[in-house]
């Protein structure tokens, strides 16, 4: 999963054993924070900042009832394209997660876009009682569009700041407040229902229904997903050193991945030749720069391509993608189609982390069609490093 800092409104969460429908009040951890800077925002301006409440109930029993077993684990408030449901709609969506090694049963279970209070909820009604199970260490992911059913719930997220809150049968609460999240930006934690200070942060098209620890404590983005690319399309293919640092793509279009062409998740469209001749190859440059490059533990790529690939760092090449071995060219087809939900699926491929380098780097991609009749075409990549 790759991190950002996009969305106007820092973070903030609620923990604690609410009793139910119990009175919240501000918990003493932690002061609101500022959107812009990050430091504590001590003026009465509370607009797009973020509280930290929380607390126990109010009655005569404040006693901890203990940590709720799952969690508000991942949610996108602007879904545009991260997750499009069988009918192509892209509602937003809230993912709960279950930790523990005990199946978890849904019912009685709450979620909501409000905060009970004292006397209940609020007057929308927008509140969603759960069922089914939740086994060890699964997602449960939730369409917030409205609608009534399984896996769906009867209210929209707010893409300006709003809150999302889970309540145990027994009254246990957990709420998640944010400010403005830009579209298809995740509020997601940093390890899967991890807690305390920088848990939350902001992940670009998110991990719907997957763990949000791929990378571990020590992973670092270098290329995170979205990111802008040059390209080359039309079949023709670049020089010989198109894969070198030193090359000039300057005459290049570039856009925001993923790119292609023909499915509905592709954010920059390239052209996609005549409709039974399909040019086998398109050509992607990016770069990126790295502070300590030395003594790196590992490095991967995570992949979402249809339909192969072929990528070089700094002119060596470091991986491939459903393409043959031995020797290929720009001609060459992929060795299968890749179509379906594996259009949008992530593979994590391993690469030698001696290949980044210290400063500037150069990342080239060459992506293969499978046939000359292909429909579509895509490309979106994450480069990621531990130390």
């Amino acid at each position: 999963m790759g991190t950002g800092d996009k969305g106007s409104g820092l973070l903030a969460l609620a923990f604690g054993a609410f009793g139910a429908f119990g009175g919240l009040s501000a918990c003493g951890g932690e002061a609101p924070l500022d959107s812009a800077t990050g430091e504590a925002d001590d003026d009465d301006d509370t607009t797009d900042d973020t509280t930290d409440d929380g607390g126990y109930d109010t009655g005569s029993d404040p006693a901890p009832l203990g940590p709720l077993p799952l969690c508000i684990n991942e949610f996108m408030p602007s879904n545009q394209a991260s997750l499009r449901l069988e009918d192509g709609s892209a509602p937003d969506w809230i993912e709960l997660h279950n930790p523990t090694t005990e199946t978890i049963d849904l019912f009685g279970w709450t979620l909501s876009d409000e905060v009970a209070t004292d006397t209940g909820w609020g007057s929308s009604g927008d509140v969603a009682t759960l069922s089914g199970v939740l086994e060890p260490g699964a997602f449960s992911l939730w369409m917030a569009d409205g609608l009534e059913g399984q896996g769906h719930v009867p209210f929209r997220l707010e893409a300006a700041g709003g809150s999302v809150s889970l309540y145990a049968p027994d009254g246990r609460g957990q709420v998640v407040h944010y400010g403005l999240v830009e579209g298809d930006f995740s509020v997601a934690r940093a390890t899967d229902c991890c807690t305390g200070p920088d848990c939350l942060g902001f992940v670009f098209r998110g991990t719907p229904g997957y763990g949000n620890t791929a990378l571990g404590p020590a992973g670092e983005v270098l290329v995170p997903a979205g990111s802008t690319w040059r390209y080359l399309d039309g079949g023709v293919p670049p020089d010989p050193s198109w894969i070198q640092p030193g090359f000039d793509d300057s005459a290049w279009a570039s856009g925001a991945a993923p790119l292609g062409y023909g499915d509905d998740h592709i954010v920059t469209t390239v052209a996609s030749g005549l409709a039974d001749a399909r040019p086998p190859s398109t050509w992607f440059r990016t770069r990126f720069n790295v502070e300590g490059a030395t003594g790196l533990e590992s490095a991967f790529l995570s992949l979402q391509v249809d339909d192969g690939a072929r990528i070089w760092l700094n002119g060596l090449e470091i991986a491939r993608y459903n393409l043959p071995d031995g020797d290929i060219s720009d001609l060459t087809w992929a060795s299968g189609v890749v179509g379906g939900d594996a259009e949008t699926a992530w593979t994590e491929v391993n690469f030698d982390p001696s290949t980044v380098l210290e400063g500037a780097n150069t990342l080239t991609v060459e992506v293969h069609q499978a046939n000359a009749t292909s429909i579509d075409m895509g490309l979106d990549l994450m480069l990621s490093i531990r130390r």
